[in-house]
């Protein structure tokens, strides 16, 4: 923005309303021409804009133009001649980096009371990055927690990008269903530089079985009623009564119990 009438550039075309726009790939070699009857400064506004019309980069350049020095043609040459212009070539405004990727799952299984792993990731070492930016995720429920960073009642949850490394979600006991969670990557000054959505779907938590009762076909033994007492036999095997039968009583003598020893 700034071209007054008679200025053009190589690339691109005139734009009322934005001035002079040029594309990305016209960049290369771009050339200002600026018409014989021109001179003294130009104070330019060089802007990087996206699609939406948003200012992404924003730079201001002068340009000095100095008089053509032109000698004084004859007539006739003056007359088949065409209109002579200087050429000055500017520099192009700095391009700015493209911004991170952030990597997240469309879709996490986590378990009731306990802690699952949240694999999210920047596709840039955090010492490359500017300072400040970090990672921002909403929808958590209550008792819903992170194992890095912290709450925060405007933004959701914080988490610096250091701490992403081995980042876990922690459930409480009682939760199950599913939590729609928007995961934002977000620069210092609060501008979202990338963003995800992740659904995180949360089975309940099942209670263990007794080990008792984990073999349908276990028979469990009732208690010897009250006042029962232990029957200690002194016999021979012909002292049996008919029907009954031990396979100790073939011995000669049976020891039972501190009493039976004593008896015999």
């Amino acid at each position: 923005m700034g071209l007054p009438g008679g200025v053009t550039l190589s690339g691109g075309q005139a734009n009322a309303d934005r001035g002079w726009v040029v594309p990305l790939w016209a960049l290369e070699d771009l050339k200002i021409r600026v018409s014989s009857d021109t001179s003294g400064d130009l104070a330019l506004v060089v802007a990087l804009v996206d699609n939406n019309g948003l200012v992404l980069d924003e730079r201001a350049t002068t340009v000095h133009v100095q008089p053509a020095t032109v000698a004084a043609p004859s007539r006739s040459e003056a007359d088949s001649a065409p209109r002579q212009e200087a050429a000055i070539t500017a520099a192009p405004p700095p391009q700015r980096p493209p911004a991170p990727a952030l990597v997240a799952p469309p879709v996490l299984y986590a378990e009731a009371a306990a802690a699952t792993r949240f694999a999210i990731s920047v596709d840039h070492r955090p010492e490359d990055l500017p300072p400040g930016i970090y990672v921002r995720v909403k929808g958590l429920a209550g008792g819903v927690t992170l194992s890095g960073g912290q709450a925060n009642a405007d933004r959701g949850w914080v988490v610096p990008l250091w701490a992403l490394d081995d980042l876990k979600i922690r459930v409480p006991r009682d939760m199950s269903g599913t939590l729609d969670l928007d995961i934002a990557l977000v620069d210092n000054d609060g501008a979202t530089l990338a963003e995800r959505s992740v659904a995180l779907r949360v089975k309940p938590r099942v209670a263990a079985v007794p080990s008792d009762l984990a073999s349908p076909n276990k028979t469990v033994a009732a208690p010897a009623p009250a006042g029962a007492t232990r029957r200690v036999l002194h016999a021979k095997g012909n002292d049996l009564p008919a029907g009954e039968f031990r396979p100790s009583a073939l011995r000669p003598q049976i020891a039972l119990g501190e009493a039976a020893r004593h008896n015999i």
